[in-house]
C-alpha cells in the first residue's frame, strides 16, 4: 500500500555522492512512485556547493545527510555551510540522523533560523525528551518515527508539539517496514492524525503532489 517513497542512494552516502545522486534521479525517472532525495558528504567539501545547486536544478529539493555513517556532527561548520547552500539554492528540506543525545539540541541552536523544515531521523527513547524540547523551541524542527519504540511515543509527540510535525519513516532497507508501520497503525490517534503522519505532512513540507 505504499504510494510514494522518499529515496536516496547509499552509493551517495558511502562512496561518491554525485554518482549516487545520478543513480537516485535515474531510478525516480524510471519509477514515478520514487521521490528522489539528494545527498552530499560535507567532509569532502570540494564540489559540495556545486552539487547542491545541480541537484536543486534537477528537481531534487530534499537533502538527506548521514552524520552517523560519515563521522561528523550536526554542529560542525562544514555541514552548516552546506545547509546554508541548500537554502541559497532553493532547497525544500533537510533530513539527517539525530539519534544521539545532544544532536537535537545542536540542530535547534544552529539550524533554527534556516527557514526550511529540518527533519530529525532516528529519534528514540534515548533522546525523545530532548527532541520534544528542541521542537517546542524551534518551529522548523520536525521528526520521523522510524525508531519510536516505546508506548505512547506518537501520542506524546503529537500532544506536545502537534501532529503536523511528525512524519512516517521506515528506514528501509536497513530496517523492517512492518515494525515502523505498526507503531503508527496501533497508536491511539485520530484517522486525520494518522493520515497526516503517513503522508500529508510530508507532502506539505516537501512539496509533493497529493
Amino acid at each position: 500500500g505504499v504510494g510514494r517513497a522518499l529515496t536516496v542512494s547509499l552509493r551517495g552516502a558511502y562512496h561518491d555522492f554525485a554518482a549516487g545522486n545520478d543513480e537516485t534521479l535515474s531510478a525516480a525517472r524510471a519509477h514515478p512512485c520514487l521521490v528522489p532525495v539528494a545527498t552530499v558528504h560535507p567532509g569532502r567539501y570540494l564540489g559540495c556547493r556545486e552539487e547542491v545547486r545541480r541537484c536543486v536544478g534537477d528537481g531534487m529539493g530534499v537533502f538527506r545527510f548521514f552524520p552517523d555513517l560519515q563521522g561528523w556532527g550536526p554542529s560542525d561548520l562544514h555541514f552548516l555551510r552546506v545547509a546554508e547552500a541548500v537554502v541559497e539554492a532553493g532547497g525544500r528540506a533537510l533530513m539527517l540522523n539525530a539519534d544521539r543525545s545532544g544532536w537535537p539540541s545542536a540542530l535547534a541552536r544552529d539550524l533554527g533560523g534556516l527557514g526550511i523544515p529540518v527533519i530529525m531521523l532516528g529519534i528514540s527513547y534515548v533522546n525523545l525528551a530532548e527532541a520534544i524540547a528542541a521542537m517546542k523551541a524551534v518551529p522548523n524542527l520536525c521528526c520521523d518515527g522510524m525508531m519510536f519504540d516505546t508506548p505512547w511515543a506518537y501520542e506524546t509527540v503529537c500532544e506536545e508539539v502537534g501532529d503536523d510535525r511528525v512524519l512516517f519513516g521506515s528506514g528501509l532497507p536497513a530496517r523492517y517496514f512492518s515494525s515502523a508501520y505498526g507503531m503508527v497503525r496501533d497508536a491511539e490517534l485520530t484517522e486525520a492524525q494518522r493520515d497526516g503522519i503517513l503522508y500529508r505532512n510530508a507532502a506539505r513540507m516537501l512539496g509533493l503532489e497529493e
